[in-house]
């Protein structure tokens, strides 16, 4: 179950004590009904067979890519992922870090600028 995963990883880069964030791999799909994988390995597979892709690939690659997805398919544990410009990944984060602008209102460069004050 993810929640596990993310809970264990929050554990294994003691989150809650440093400043750092943990990078969710960001997944869509162009298909109306959809069953959510119950495993990496069935998230995998259905990479692997076109039902889902990397979040915005085909729209907005750079805003994911320094994920990683390449190395992400075959980790076992976390791993360092660097700040590049145009980034915008979901992250779980502790609670007192920088807040989010909420300002911003439409589309365009929220999440961006949030990543780049929380580098």
């Amino acid at each position: 179950h993810p929640s596990y995963y993310y809970r264990n990883s929050i554990q294994q880069l003691e989150l809650p004590q440093r400043k750092a964030a943990l990078i969710v791999p960001a997944f869509e799909t162009l298909h109306y009904r959809l069953t959510f994988p119950k495993s990496k390995a069935e998230l995998l597979s259905m990479l692997d067979m076109g039902s889902l892709y990397t979040f915005r690939y085909h729209v907005w690659p750079k805003g994911h890519a320094p994920t990683d997805y390449a190395k992400w398919r075959t980790a076992t544990v976390p791993y360092r992922v660097a700040w590049q410009p145009d980034f915008e990944p979901y992250v779980v984060v502790r609670r007192d870090c920088p807040r989010y602008d909420q300002r911003f209102v439409g589309f365009g460069w929220n999440k961006v600028s949030h990543i780049m004050e929380l580098d």
